[in-house]
């Protein structure tokens, strides 16, 4: 049966909620369903087309360079266009909002995918609208992780669907001799040990937090280096500077890369140290199918992933607590290291693989629009 299906996403920049959302919007292309892509704020249509199947539509309702009811009346017009979907797709909260704005002039079945656990949201209005929309029998939730579902059902009384992210493993490039020069120039000799990140510069990631435990290691003697591949998407790169202003000699920010996989071959831990706003970030799920150990905050649906000791370490969001995982890490017996690494390989073999999640998502789709 061919569904058309509207997904729905606040914008298409380089997150993991984005990269998800391309994953899902090809594979139900390739189901042979009708996808409807529609970006609430301005966006650059033909690069996102380019990265889209070609029978996918792209539309953007310029959100951002609107006023709030000229916004409101485009979104809305397009529900009741005569276009008759048969299922809608959200994805992040802004959408969430809006679409409970207007939902009793939505006709069909709605998946909301919660990517985050949004109990910081302060906003009344927000809460009102959200917690009529998260109860509405025709919306189906659907959690990236157990934690996110239930620290979700801890505030709002509804449980949501599981369906973990899964991703397709980065692969090796034949840049790979090059990143490990250049990662050696890096070293201070062949014991250094070295941590990766490779994520967005967010606030939220506590990028200069992990930036002070490190000068912590520095001064206290460890042979060890971080690097940080990822771009801070902001005018001025405001999180970029306060990384730098740190002062971490051993802190370096390598910029965006899209060999990601050869660094990670050759890194000896995977840092994940969000303090807030994290569901099942594609990054860790890039890091575990490398096999790399993590260490990981109590944040969102990492713990989801990380089961300290089991296959990484988990800490606070605070530079003494970070400072003590880096070390533990570094202290770890090398037989552990080497388990852990095979635990991870075979957790994502199990959990977190792309046709995991797509093929649950297609399961879903087929019960919500056929009735089965």
């Amino acid at each position: 049966m061919r569904v058309k299906i509207l997904f729905l996403i606040s914008d298409f920049a380089s997150g993991g909620a984005e990269k998800i959302a391309e994953t899902l919007i090809r594979d139900l292309d390739a189901r042979g369903n009708d996808v409807t892509l529609a970006v609430f704020n301005s966006t650059d249509s033909d690069s996102v087309r380019q990265r889209m199947p070609v029978r996918c539509t792209v539309i953007s309702f310029d959100k951002d360079n609107r006023p709030p009811v000229s916004f409101l009346t485009r979104f809305g017009g397009h529900l009741r266009s005569d276009v008759h979907y048969d299922l809608i797709i959200a994805n992040l909260q802004p959408v969430a909002f809006y679409l409970g704005l207007l939902l009793n002039i939505v006709r069909c079945p709605v998946v909301y995918i919660v990517h985050n656990d949004y109990s910081l949201l302060r906003n009344p209005l927000k809460r009102i609208v959200l917690r009529r929309f998260y109860g509405s029998s025709r919306v189906t939730l659907v959690s990236v992780s157990q934690q996110i579902a239930d620290s979700f059902y801890q505030k709002h009384r509804i449980k949501p669907k599981v369906i973990e992210n899964g991703i397709k493993p980065p692969r090796i490039s034949s840049g790979l001799t090059a990143v490990k020069a250049e990662i050696d120039s890096l070293k201070s000799d062949s014991s250094t040990t070295v941590f990766a990140g490779a994520q967005r510069i967010a606030w939220f990631k506590n990028l200069p937090a992990l930036a002070e435990a490190f000068k912590k290691l520095h001064v206290s003697g460890y042979n060890a280096v971080l690097i940080l591949i990822g771009d801070d998407p902001l005018p001025g790169k405001p999180e970029e500077n306060r990384i730098r202003a740190v002062g971490a000699p051993n802190v370096f920010l390598l910029g965006h890369r899209d060999n990601v996989a050869d660094y990670l071959s050759l890194a000896d831990c995977f840092c994940i140290v969000s303090s807030a706003f994290e569901g099942a970030p594609v990054a860790l799920l890039e890091a575990i199918s490398a096999g790399l150990p993590v260490i990981g905050t109590h944040t969102g649906g990492i713990p989801s992933v990380i089961r300290d000791p089991d296959n990484g370490i988990l800490c606070d969001p605070t530079v003494e607590s970070i400072t003590d995982a880096l070390t533990r890490f570094i202290h770890m017996p090398d037989s552990d290291k080497k388990r852990t690494r095979e635990t991870n390989r075979q957790l994502f073999e199990s959990s977190y693989t792309e046709s995991n999640m797509t093929r649950k998502y297609a399961e879903l789709i087929s019960r919500l629009t056929e009735g089965g």
